[in-house]
């Protein structure tokens, strides 16, 4: 049987010593944990039982360091893609640029331009009527 110390387990668990001493005096876990703990020079300590009761039932606040890791993973990804999306947009600025100038120049050829060969040809057909 493995014995371990109150303080191992709080750093284990993520949880306060005051927490887990008052569950070890508490009337509740009593009995429960009655020959699961020990004393040991003025520290007490907790075998595989005794630390499967104390355990706490909902997740505590303290990230475990796969969780750590994981999060530091998708924030890479996250960066990378980030990146991407940066350099999608630095491209599609550069071809509505692109794009402006050719159609800049197509208005310039594609518009019927008012020249004199037009003006006299006009003039001729209002001479006319």
């Amino acid at each position: 049987m493995r014995w371990i110390k109150v303080s191992e387990f709080c750093k284990q668990e993520g949880v306060s010593h005051q927490c887990v001493y008052a569950k070890l005096n508490s009337y509740r876990y009593k009995e429960d944990l009655k020959d699961h703990v020990r004393g040991y020079k003025g520290k007490r300590e907790l075998d595989e039982t005794a630390v499967e009761i104390l355990r706490p039932k909902k997740p505590t606040g303290a990230p475990k360091r796969s969780d750590l890791d994981e999060i530091k993973e998708r924030l890479t990804v996250v960066e990378e893609r980030t990146e991407n999306i940066s350099a999608a947009l630095d491209e599609i600025r550069e071809l509505a640029a692109r794009i402006s100038k050719i159609e800049q120049t197509f208005s310039m050829i594609l518009l019927p331009q008012h020249d004199k060969t037009s003006n006299s040809t006009t003039d001729r057909q209002q001479e006319a009527i």
